[in-house]
């Protein structure tokens, strides 16, 4: 009988902490703290050292830096960049060696301090295909993503983007009740004077 491949004994052992991870995500967040644990559970079922989450805004076509250690709101146009590649393909993009890659920006390692080496690039797509954003990962602890990596990657992609999204409408929704209750408060006073 043959030995499981890499992949196969991968998938087996980090499967658990993204079903864990899958009832995690579906309890109601606000969309920080959403934004938190989808980074957080790509950094730890893939072995990276950080992470990012940028945000699709469908309104300008630019993809918005909204989780990233120490780093403030950022705005790339999609199609433009490694993560902007990766919202316009809709494929996963893995660099083993980011400064051998045109489209990598070194600009936010000088301006840190920090070396990225590699990244796992994966988009996040919910279950009726549409962009919600792109997770980047940086520096695999043991080496650089492999073909695994991007099996893992995929479904915890997937898991993420429909939290995402479902955050993200109900914070459409909430913000929409709160400018209809404005709204009537408005048309309340107005009408008493």
């Amino acid at each position: 009988m043959n030995a499981p491949s890499r992949e196969q004994d991968l998938s087996a052992r980090d499967l658990e902490p993204i079903l864990g991870l899958a009832s995690k995500l579906a309890a109601p967040f606000d969309l920080e703290t959403m934004l938190a644990e989808v980074v957080d559970a790509g950094v730890r079922v893939l072995h990276a050292d950080r992470g990012s989450v940028w945000l699709y805004d469908r309104n300008t076509d630019e993809l918005v830096l909204r989780m990233a250690n120490d780093i403030k709101e950022v705005r790339v146009p999609a199609g433009t960049g490694i993560v902007g590649s990766c919202a316009r393909t809709r494929q996963i993009i893995n660099v083993p060696d980011c400064y051998a890659d045109s489209r990598f920006d070194s600009g936010t390692d000088k301006r840190t301090g920090y070396r990225t080496r590699c990244l796992l690039t994966l988009p996040l797509v919910d279950h009726k295909g549409i962009l919600v954003g792109v997770m980047q990962l940086l520096n695999k602890a043991d080496g650089v993503f492999d073909a695994a990596d991007e099996s893992l990657g995929r479904v915890l992609a997937a898991q993420c983007a429909v939290a995402l999204q479902r955050t993200l409408m109900m914070q459409e929704l909430i913000e929409g009740e709160k400018l209809r209750q404005q709204l009537e408060t408005a048309r309340i006073v107005q009408m008493s004077t």
